[in-house]
């Protein structure tokens, strides 16, 4: 951090002015050199090495800034890679020390140009006019260019004594603070919009000829193009996102297109999410689309256990940044990744090598790297399945599955690499798994106000996006309607519904919840305004 240092500022000018005075004195022009070697050497050298060391620490290689400006130069939009320089890179420290750095070159700029200055007024006279001249400009340069916590605040002025009582002058009503874009974009914003941005869908539950139960089956009827009735769907029940599965996927030039039409179609920028863990879970790279004679076009990775067992963050890291620029390159913006779990129970069937590992702390790492990665491509991250379903033996895409453990034994181990990534992640998705240990209210974890608001929200003071895991899964389903599973997930402090099984019914439910006030106008803006903040920072909005 840059901290105030007027002695070491005094001192620098001190140093300089003596200068002056010694050129002035001198005979030649030799001492004149001497100083402005002197100069650059003692505070441009310094600067340097300050330059320096701040870059490294920023950790940008070559290849990956090569990689950051083309991307966005072939996208033709900035704002991608703007994003991953702000997200990642420019933070509050690094601006100042940035600053910091950039006062110090002007110093040694402005130290050489005032003795350049006076080397001309001594040794050529008809150069006194624009020595001077010279001199000023750079003098009300440095005046003009202190840094804010360089300069000393202006003395309070003595206020007047009159003598006798006047009339007070009313006093001006305080200028409001313009409203942010997100803030202006939300008051524009009707019901039906503010509640269509807390969905994220299936493409095949806006066509109007497929059941519910069709849209998500597993493998089969996937939607590949964009039609007219979707159009009008997604026109009647707006979405905040579309989760592509690899049944939607006929070839990389269709999924590109297919992805396209969608983003244009929408009245606001969407989500585009994919599950793209890299191992078993990869929608694109496993996708038959993506594969040739010669073998897959996208990259492969074994599994997250691999990476993990190598103790490499760097190979996470590299998971994260492969994954992301060829998401990115098919219009994705969002990835439901990485996994966070801890394999803490070897009978699990639903997690295994998805996970890094069965040591926490390793976990926690390796999470930490794969986000960097994604964010140094511009793709968002997801970690998932909070409170952690790495202790479980059942499935929660078949029915219902508990965890018997109490929140102290979760602390110690399935929750930390949540807990320390809440600062790194862009959303936290909570599972469908119920543990009544921890609970009092018998709900899913994706249900329960308890967990989410309580626990989540409260003790371990996240303020983030949460996402729901798929509402069609067994867990759900098989046990709640589509609109009562979304009324109850939002009014538990859930910001967006993954997936409902009846979409339609879903959107009107919540619709219905307002506006007989089970759930408040105030709860849903809470939940868009989160939404929308992250659209913003990606670049969308």
């Amino acid at each position: 951090m840059d901290t105030p240092n007027k002695g070491g500022k005094y001192l620098r000018w001190g140093l300089v002015l003596a200068e002056l005075l010694l050129t002035l004195r001198a005979e030649g022009p030799w001492l004149l050199m001497l100083f402005l070697l002197a100069n650059t050497l003692v505070w441009g050298i310094g600067s340097v090495s300050e330059t320096m060391r701040f870059a490294h620490r920023l950790k940008l290689t070559e290849p990956e800034l090569y990689h950051r400006h083309q991307t966005a130069f072939d996208s033709g939009n900035i704002l991608k890679m703007n994003f991953a320089l702000r997200r990642e890179k420019l933070k509050e420290n690094d601006e100042r020390e940035m600053k910091s750095i950039l006062r110090k070159i002007c110093f040694v700029f402005k130290a050489d140009g005032l003795l350049i200055a006076a080397f001309l007024f001594k040794y050529l006279k008809y150069f006194t006019v624009p020595a001077l001249a010279l001199s000023l400009v750079l003098l009300t340069g440095c005046a003009s260019g202190a840094a804010p916590d360089e300069t000393e605040a202006p003395a309070s002025p003595t206020p007047e004594i009159t003598a006798a009582p006047q009339t007070p002058t009313p006093t001006a009503e305080p200028t409001a603070e313009p409203a942010s874009k997100v803030e202006t974009l939300l008051r524009s914003m009707s019901l039906e919009e503010k509640v269509g941005q807390l969905f994220i869908i299936r493409p095949e539950s806006l066509s109007t000829a497929l059941t519910p139960q069709q849209a998500h089956d597993t493998t089969g009827y996937g939607v590949t193009e964009w039609t007219e009735d979707m159009a009008a769907q997604l026109e009647k029940y707006p979405a905040g996102g579309v989760a592509i599965f690899g049944k939607n996927i006929s070839s990389p030039e269709q999924l590109k297109n297919f992805v396209a039409a969608m983003q244009q179609a929408s009245s606001l920028p969407l989500f585009m999410g994919v599950d793209e863990e890299g191992g078993s879970v990869s929608r694109l790279a496993n996708s038959p689309a993506f594969r040739t004679e010669e073998g897959y076009v996208l990259p492969q990775f074994k599994s997250m256990a691999e990476i993990g067992a190598s103790g490499d963050t760097g190979a996470a890291r590299t998971v994260g940044f492969t994954i992301g620029c060829y998401l990115q390159e098919y219009g994705f913006n969002l990835d439901f990744a990485p996994v966070a779990d801890t394999n803490t129970n070897p009978d699990n069937v639903v997690i295994g090598d998805r996970a890094f590992g069965s040591d926490p702390e390793l976990v926690s790492q390796m999470v930490a790297a794969d986000l960097e990665g994604l964010h140094s491509a511009g793709v968002l991250g997801c970690i998932k399945h909070f409170p952690g379903h790495g202790d479980t033996v059942g499935d929660t895409h078949d029915g219902y599955v508990s965890i018997q453990k109490t929140w102290d034994e979760l602390l110690s181990a399935e929750l930390i690499p949540f807990i320390n990534n809440l600062d790194n992640t862009d959303m936290v998705m909570v599972a469908h798994i119920s543990l009544p240990n921890v609970t009092g209210d018998g709900l899913p974890a994706s249900l329960s106000g308890e967990l989410i608001s309580g626990k989540l929200r409260g003790d371990l003071g996240y303020d983030g996006v949460v996402i729901t895991d798929s509402l069609a899964m067994g867990a759900i389903a098989q046990e709640y309607t589509s609109a009562d599973c979304a009324v109850m997930a939002l009014d538990a402090g859930v910001d967006i519904l993954l997936m409902p099984e009846d979409y339609a019914a879903a959107f009107e439910g919540v619709v219905q919840a307002v506006e007989d006030g089970r759930l408040s106008m105030e709860r849903i803006n809470e939940s868009v305004r989160r939404v929308l903040e992250l659209k913003d920072q990606l670049g969308l909005l």
